[in-house]
């Protein structure tokens, strides 16, 4: 997928899916001085950032990407629900910690990239986690190429440090508030006269939000630590936001 993906003049939203990306856009679309020129949903910058560009990403702690990617799809919709139903795996999607267990270990086995799809197999010879690679692939201009290059997960996590693309982060766990000052600060020249950008942030409904079939108090503790060995790169990723404090606010899964 080309261009910008959601790119409002200089500002480009890479948008992760189930990091409350719909929402996101949503207040972006309200809030900015230039409309979105560029919509591709969940695409990639197979391009060279431009000058002057600021990227923007949303991300997720990966057992709650996990956790919102597996309700979604017990709801009975979703391409990852559908390509199971056609692979005859549907019976993971029975709303139990041991369906889940049995679901996340499956779709997130590197060495069957097939099975998520999304073009996970170019990071399959690194044994990099799926939501990792979810946020990496979109981290990156020309992200195939850096998983070409990389040799292993320390490689990577050395390109993120020093190579990625993203500007500022907008974190699932404190969303309304990272979004808030983000509009609020490095991105306020770009923000339309007249915006209240916090009564818009927090006054703004969810979107898009996914039912919960499972909670996170009855993921079993062998998924967690799955969860946490696979996903790995975790930390170094938020290794690289040096004096970010990840603050929590209640409210609606999105």
């Amino acid at each position: 997928m080309m261009g910008g993906v959601f790119a409002h003049g200089p500002v480009t939203y890479m948008d992760v899916p189930k990091t409350g990306s719909t929402f996101v856009c949503a207040v972006l679309d309200r809030a900015l001085r230039e409309p979105a020129s560029i919509a591709v949903k969940h695409g990639r910058m197979e391009r060279d950032k431009a000058p002057g560009e600021i990227v923007v990403i949303s991300t997720r702690e990966p057992l709650d990407s996990w956790l919102s990617l597996y309700n979604y799809g017990c709801t009975g919709v979703g391409r990852l629900r559908r390509r199971l139903d056609r692979q005859g795996r549907s019976s993971w999607y029975d709303g139990t910690p041991e369906g889940f267990d049995a679901w996340v270990r499956a779709v997130g086995d590197p060495s069957r990239p097939s099975i998520a799809g999304e073009g996970y197999a170019a990071a399959a010879h690194l044994g990099m986690g799926f939501q990792n690679f979810r946020e990496l692939v979109m981290s990156f201009a020309w992200p195939l190429q850096v998983f070409g290059a990389a040799e292993g997960l320390p490689d990577v996590a050395s390109y993120y440090r020093d190579r990625r693309v993203v500007d500022h982060r907008i974190r699932f766990a404190s969303l309304r508030e990272d979004l808030a000052s983000l509009l609020e600060g490095p991105l306020c020249e770009q923000v339309r006269p007249g915006i209240d950008v916090r009564d818009l942030v927090w006054e703004s409904a969810p979107v898009n939000v996914s039912p919960r079939s499972l909670s996170l108090d009855h993921v079993l503790p062998s998924t967690r630590d799955h969860v946490a060995a696979v996903e790995s790169l975790t930390g170094d990723i938020d290794g690289a936001w040096s004096g970010e404090v990840l603050d929590k606010v209640t409210g609606p899964v999105i």
